[in-house]
């Protein structure tokens, strides 16, 4: 390893290295011929013939050695790869032998011609040169002196298992144990541990799990398997002629059968979810396979888990902390999931966070220094941290405790020694989380997730840091120490990244702002239009990067400086879309920070997207008006509305996904007046509701009228979807078939609890409705679900309080179950060590 890394050094700094070299020897020879002939005194013909020999024998054995190293060391000539584990060991030795010989002939040749050899030596010292480039031409290193079948390359397989985030899925493949999920090992290692299976395994075909998926309109399953078929490439074919010939996926096949395993339990694998995938870069061969498997136990033992905790009002004992500290990733993932509907339990993932970093005896600063840093510690062990898991909510819960000044020099100190760094990024409950991985890129952290800057392992931002990086945020956001962060965090980011086009430094320098900002940004030469400048990326086109800082500059210097190129500003806004693409970005978000440039560019935005996105075009006004909030009137909303000729589906997109976003009286202000313009000009937009319906067009506006009225009342996603699935049940004649009846069972113990249908159904006037509430109260047993729990017990219609007394029971037993047996599966003494 240290030796690899060694090499990758030598080869990263080969120019320089090679220049100092040649200067070296050219100050030796000076020295050398100065040495023997002094300006006192007149040298011989014979000593100056033997100096003039020996000079011209250095020059001509560094000549070839330049000339050897410069061949050596670029990729794809055998050296490299053989050093650094690229090419079967064969092979790699037979490159060893090939160029040492061709080195030692090149240092012959040079100590023949030092000794008044001049002919031999240069005869050697052709001969090696001659060699060297015979060697490293064809179609692989030394293609004329070794066959085909001898050079052959190493070559990895990686097996990745997509399982909601939990950890150690065991790998067995034909029968073998491989390893855990991740797994990645060399393919001659993998063909040599794992037997042949001249067939396929007696169940494959027939051993078939199903996996049920619950709506409330019907029940089906989806077809898994508990064994997957992978095929990888036959790793003695893998030559490095068919590497470069980009034959590599047209090499002979091997299939190999593989299962997944987890605390006993056989994962089930949807096949048509299998991603088999190759890639190869200079002599580097790789196959990766993605799996995505679902484990039905390990799921069910955290549903029940989850539901012990609601039983206990979001706050249960020490021992289900213990227990749901063993799913690792999983148990947060699973409660921020339930979040998004059951708001209340994210309790949980406090209360897990005070638990696990005994954050209730946190009394002082210095307290709370203390636990920041056992984060710290543990996220540089783990190799991983998120703004979204346990130990983000911890930072969240103790940021405002810790010391600003102290918080801000550990940021300074930890920049001088970090030139790259690599992160994810998206939104988890509606809050922007980050997360990073000390393997480069990020961790998985929630919806829209994107990836951001550059990774080296060598220099790399230590995981450590992004705890650090995430407290200042949260102290930034609380206003705590403003002033500090101003001091001493932006000069040190100035300091660290302003001679680079790092957008992340620009993007720190301008959202802290601070008088150390104003004045480096200030001196830039903002106004030249062909330097100083970076790349927008996605599509986008060059900037002036001291004009873009300066624009987004988040203080009174800021302020000052849109006010007075306003112009120029709205001319830069318009570079962040592409010829032929308008979606909005984060890295956008920049415009909306002051409401002037915002305002100032709404007409050439709203313009643009009526011209480059028909298909959403509407969704894009709308949304860029929600986004100016309060400085948005109903009047722009209209005018969009007016403009824009658009279809079906981008209108009742920006109706789910924008108009019902907006708060009210604006909300309201807007629908308004969308009716009255529908029922002014209804002919007016006759062609956009008969695009896809061949009914009256009338009738279809009179319908839309009649949809964006019932948007005025604040009701959310999930309770008007609930309540027209109730509607249509209560509308039915009395007496619920039995088949849909059963459907809403299954749908209401699984995956209908937390709907807010179960409310609807408990307050019904139907008792067979009424029947039905209890299986979704003990399914998903929320404070609120069992008040109505509590309500139906006293039901006059037996029925009813018989499944509610039934209900009463399952959670009385719910609440008896000793969460230890509701484990991930790890051991809960490894659990407790981790804290």
């Amino acid at each position: 390893m240290i030796f690899s890394e060694l090499m990758n050094f030598f080869l990263r700094y080969f120019t320089a290295m090679l220049v100092l070299v040649g200067l070296l020897f050219a100050w030796l020879i000076f020295r050398h011929v100065k040495r023997r002939f002094p300006t006192t005194k007149i040298a011989t013909p014979i000593r100056g013939a033997r100096i003039a020999r020996r000079a011209e024998a250095l020059l001509l054995t560094l000549f070839a050695g330049i000339t050897f190293i410069a061949h050596a060391s670029r990729a794809g000539v055998g050296l490299r790869e053989s050093i650094l584990g690229q090419f079967s060991p064969l092979y790699a030795r037979i490159n060893f032998i090939a160029f040492t010989a061709i080195a030692l002939a090149i240092l012959i040749a040079g100590l023949f011609t030092w000794a008044g050899r001049m002919l031999t030596g240069f005869v050697i010292l052709a001969a090696s040169v001659i060699l060297l480039a015979l060697w490293t031409s064809g179609g692989y290193p030394g293609a004329g002196f070794i066959p085909a079948s001898v050079a052959r390359i190493n070559a990895t397989y990686t097996i990745a298992v997509e399982s909601e985030g939990f950890r150690g899925v065991e790998v067995w493949i034909n029968g073998v144990h491989v390893g855990s999920a991740p797994l990645r090992m060399p393919l001659d290692t993998m063909v040599a541990q794992i037997p042949d299976w001249p067939s396929p395994p007696p169940d494959f075909n027939t051993e078939v799990k199903y996996a049920q998926q619950y709506h409330s309109t019907g029940t089906w399953r989806v077809s898994k398997r508990i064994w997957t078929l992978i095929k990888i490439p036959d790793p003695q074919c893998l030559t490095y002629d068919s590497l470069r010939s980009n034959s590599f996926e047209k090499n002979p096949q091997k299939e190999f059968y593989v299962q997944l395993r987890y605390a006993g339990e056989i994962g089930l694998v949807d096949p048509g979810s299998v991603n088999n995938s190759h890639m190869s870069s200079g002599a580097e061969a790789q196959s990766f396979c993605t799996l995505i498997a679902i484990f039905p136990q390990h799921d069910d033992r955290l549903r029940t888990l989850l539901n012990q905790a609601r039983l206990a009002d979001y706050h249960p004992d020490d021992a289900w902390f213990q227990a749901i500290e063993t799913y690792q990733d999983g148990g947060w993932r699973a409660i921020r999931k339930a979040a998004d509907t059951e708001p209340a339990i994210m309790q949980l993932l406090d209360g897990w966070a005070r638990w696990k970093y005994k954050l209730a005896g946190v009394r002082t600063s210095q307290d709370a220094w203390q636990a920041f840093q056992l984060i710290r510690d543990q996220a540089h062990a783990s190799g991983e941290y998120s703004t979204a898991g346990v130990a983000g909510r911890a930072v969240e819960l103790l940021a405002d405790q810790l010391d600003s000044d102290r918080l801000a020099g550990l940021a300074v100190s930890l920049m001088p020694q970090t030139q790259s760094f690599a992160y994810s990024y998206g939104t988890s409950n509606g809050d922007l989380q980050f997360g990073a991985s000390a393997e480069g890129g990020g961790v998985d952290v929630g919806q829209g997730m994107q990836f951001n800057g550059y990774f080296s392992s060598s220099d790399s931002l230590p995981i450590s840091a992004y705890p650090v990086a995430h407290a200042l945020w949260i102290q930034w956001k609380h206003r705590i120490g403003r002033a500090i962060i101003q001091q001493q965090v932006v000069p040190a980011v100035i300091a660290w990244h302003y001679d680079t086009n790092s957008l992340i430094a620009m993007t720190i320098i301008s959202t802290f702002g601070g008088s150390a900002a104003d004045d480096f940004l200030q001196r830039q030469n903002w106004s030249a239009s062909d330097s100083n400048t970076f790349n927008l990326g996605h599509f986008g086109a060059n900037i002036n990067r001291w004009f873009y800082a300066l624009a987004t500059l988040q203080d009174p210097a800021g302020d000052k400086f849109r006010e007075e190129h306003l112009d120029e500003i709205i001319t830069l806004a318009e570079k962040f879309f592409p010829d032929f693409a308008l979606n909005w970005r984060p890295d956008m978000d920049w415009i909306m920070v002051d409401p002037r440039v915002a305002k100032r560019f709404w007409p050439r935005f709203a313009q643009l997207a009526r011209e480059k996105s028909r298909d959403q075009s509407l969704s894009l006004q709308w949304a860029y008006l929600r986004r100016m909030g309060r400085d948005a009137d109903a009047e722009m909303y209209l005018d969009a509305f007016r403009q824009t000729r658009t279809t079906q589906s981008d209108l009742d997109n920006a109706e789910y996904s924008e108009l019902i976003k907006l708060p009210n009286p604006l909300r309201t202000a807007v629908i308004e007046s969308l009716i009255e313009e529908l029922n002014s000009n209804g002919r007016h937009y006759r062609q956009l509701f008969t695009e896809s319906d061949s009914r009256d067009d009338v009738n279809n506006i009179q319908r839309f009228i009649a949809q964006l009225q019932s948007y005025i009342t604040p009701v959310d996603q999930a309770a008007r979807q609930a309540q027209s699935d109730f509607d249509q049940l209560q509308n039915l004649a009395p007496g619920l078939p039995d088949d849909r009846r059963q459907q809403l069972i299954l749908w209401l113990s699984h995956d209908g609890g937390s709907s807010p249908v179960v409310g609807l159904f408990a307050s019904s006037e139907r008792s067979e409705l009424r029947a039905l509430a209890p299986f979704g109260i003990d399914a998903v047993p929320t404070p609120a679900n069992r008040q109505l729990l509590t309500k139906l017990l006293l039901d006059a219609d037996p029925a009813v309080s018989e499944h509610a007394q039934a209900a009463q029971s399952r959670l009385k037993i719910l609440g008896n179950i000793d969460p230890a047996t509701l484990t991930s599966s790890l051991n809960l003494k490894s659990a407790e060590s981790r804290r």
